[in-house]
Parts: structure tokens; sequence; C-alpha cells
């Protein structure tokens, strides 16, 4: 972060003193430096997450691009391509399919159907549906820029993998875990071979892997997957890194799965502590943490940690998602069980009714899960001893 703002601090000295000449001025050279300056500019914006300004930068650089090289020019193409990049982060998918499209339309062009940067931009098209999981049209365009990658990459070239990658992606995402592991493979075997064992994508090829063989309920796979991504994130970028976070999250989830649960809150632990440094204790993000150690208590019966940790996430979910939302109302579960478990029905009663109200909004009072919720206030009711209420709801449940 701070590389960033001291790149995007020379860099704005540098436009402010390169904008002395108007962009129209100086000569083709000079305009295309000053080009280089907004791209440069846009790049540190996009590092630090403020795409708006990325954009503006990024237009100024295309207008000169547009207007030095013309608009069908491979060059241009890129920008528009970069442009489309910041939609999809952005959300606005329509507008990233718009400037992928457009930069495919000059490299089919300019370039062919069959050069290396058509099939980028067939890739980025995909990588847009994939998003909004649209898989079909997804697949359509990463098969159309594997089969370039393939021809006039080769079989073994990374970018021929990043292709095998995304295909797998989305048949994961299918729950097509055979076909899946098929280009999971595929992926690994040219990474292994490229980049070695110990890389950051070859670990994230393991972690993928490890992903499918959790779905497909093979742990022992499972595991060994992940902590073979584990050694290398732990190795770089570091013990306290996102990525290892994230493989120290799964291992705990396969454990979970497995009910070896003191393993599981080991490693959920570890993922936690990293969250809370890097996301700070108020985040979406660590409040999941937290709720899953909740549930890791929950199997131990150790109600009181557990109650800590569903508390902990309710306090996030409730400021930031708002109490009505569903992973709020999953907290209310939690809590109204732990309690009604230890006998506590009256404080059994006010999270279950928090949890109807959740339902009542998001599903209606007709809903089977709302009438659920229903049934059990009536059970609340009836040990608390209140007859016209667990009646009440008993009827509300039908």
């Amino acid at each position: 972060m701070k590389n960033a703002v001291l790149v995007l601090t020379l860099l704005l000295f540098a436009c402010s003193t390169a904008e002395n000449v108007r962009e129209t001025k100086g000569s083709r050279q000079e305009q295309l430096n000053r080009a280089d300056i907004y791209y440069k500019l846009g790049v540190s914006y996009y590092k630090l997450a403020r795409y708006d300004k990325a954009l503006e930068y990024y237009f100024k650089a295309l207008k000169i691009e547009e207007k030095v090289l013309g608009k069908n020019h491979p060059i241009t193409a890129i920008m528009y391509s970069i442009i489309g990049n910041v939609y999809s982060e952005q959300g606005k998918y329509k507008k990233a399919l718009e400037y992928h499209h457009k930069a495919l339309k000059i490299r089919e062009k300019a370039l062919g159907k069959k050069h290396k940067d058509t099939a980028r931009s067939y890739h980025n098209i995909g990588n847009v549906y994939a998003i909004q999981k649209k898989y079909k049209k997804a697949l359509e365009y990463y098969f159309k820029a594997l089969e370039i990658r393939e021809k006039v990459l080769g079989k073994e070239h990374t970018n021929t993998a990043d292709s095998y990658n995304n295909i797998g992606d989305v048949y994961y995402y299918q729950g097509n875990y055979d076909k899946a592991l098929e280009y999971y493979f595929k992926t690994l075997k040219i990474r292994e071979k490229v980049l070695g064992k110990e890389h950051r994508d070859t670990a994230a090829s393991y972690f993928d892997i490890g992903s499918v063989y959790s779905q497909q309920k093979i742990y022992k796979t499972a595991l060994e997957y992940y902590f073979r991504a584990l050694k290398i994130y732990e190795k770089k970028p570091g013990k306290k890194h996102l990525l290892t976070a994230k493989s120290y999250k799964a291992i705990g989830i396969v454990y979970i799965h497995q009910k070896i649960y003191y393993e599981a809150l080991k490693y959920r632990l570890s993922a936690l502590k990293i969250y809370e440094k890097v996301f700070g204790k108020k985040h979406t993000d660590t409040a999941d943490s937290y709720y899953v150690i909740g549930t890791i208590y929950d199997g131990l019966l150790q109600y009181d940690n557990a109650l800590k940790y569903y508390f902990k996430a309710l306090a996030i979910r409730k400021k930031v998602l708002g109490k009505e939302h569903l992973l709020t109302a999953n907290c209310y579960i939690k809590i109204a069980f732990v309690y009604a478990v230890q006998s506590k029905f009256k404080k059994a009663e006010k999270y279950f009714l928090e949890l109807a109200e959740a339902y009542e909004k998001h599903y209606g009072e007709t809903d089977s899960n709302t009438k659920t919720v229903y049934g059990l206030l009536g059970n609340i009711y009836k040990e608390l001893g209140d007859t016209e209420q667990a009646e009440y709801y008993k009827k509300k449940s039908e």
C-alpha cells in the first residue's frame, strides 16, 4: 500500500508537468508519453481500489491513443480491455462486456482470430460471464481462448494453464466435480513443470483440487492438497497473508465435516488471527470466522465459548448487514438453540422472536421456514408454561 501511494505521488507530479502542454499539442511521441503517464496513474489508483479515479485516467489515456494511433489499433484495444476489467471489478458487467467486445473486434481484425491477444479477449469475456454465473456462455469463450492458446502458445504454456484453470472453475461451480478435477490437474501439471512446485500459482492449483475433493467428501485427499498449498503459502507470501488464512479456513472446514473439532478449532483460530489483523474486528469476514468458531465450540458442547463467538458475529452482522439479514438470522438460530439446550428458555425466546421477525420480512409469514420458527416458539412457550402463546404459535406453524 505504501509503495502504491508513493508511486501515485510521483506520477501525479509527472502528470502535472506533462499537462502544462495541452493534450492535443506536442509531437506524436510526447502525446503517447503523456498517455503512458495517465495509464500508470490509472494502474496506481486501481491497486488502491479507487476504481472511479482509475477509469478517469484510463479514459484520458484512451482519448490520446484513439487520436494518435486510431480506434482500430492493437494498443488502443489494450486500453479498452483494461477499462473492461475495471468495470468488471465495479460489478458493471454490461459495460465490462461492451469494452471487452470493443477490444475483441479490433484484435480479430488487426491481429487475426488465432492471435494470443485475441485469445485474451475471449478469456476476459469468459471471466465476466463466469462472475455473472452465466456458465454456458463463460465456457463458450473460455474454450475459444483455449483453442488458440493450445495452438499458438502450446499445451504447456502458463496462459494455457490459466484457461484450463478457469474452465475447471466453471465446472466446479456447476457441481461437475469430475470435469473440474480433469482441468485442475491439467493446470497443475503445467504449473509444476513450468513454475515449479513451490510457486504461488501451483499452490492455487493444490488448493482448487483440495476444494473439489472436499466437496466430494473425500476428506483425506482434500487435506493432502490443502496442506500442500498451505506449506507454500506459509513460506511465501507468509504466515500472516490472506492466502494462508484461506488455507487455514479450508482445512478447518474439512476437520469440521470429519467432526475432529479440536483440529478444526486450531486452524480456524489461526485464520481468525489473520482476519482480525488484516480486516479488523468489525469486518464481515471476521464475523464469519467468529460464527464458525462458535459452531465448533457448539460441537464440543462448550456452550459458553460458543455463545461468546456467536455474539461477536452477531454484533458485527447487525451493525454491518442489519438485524433482519439472513446471516444475522443465522446467529439468532445458533444462540437460541444454545440457550434452549441449556434450558434457558426465556433467553431462547428472545432470539427465536428475533429470528421470526427476520424470516417474516425475508420469506413472509406463510413460508415453511417461518412456520418452522413459529413451531419452535410454540415449544419454547410450552416449556415456559405459557399455554396461550404456545397455542398461538402452534396454530401459526400449521
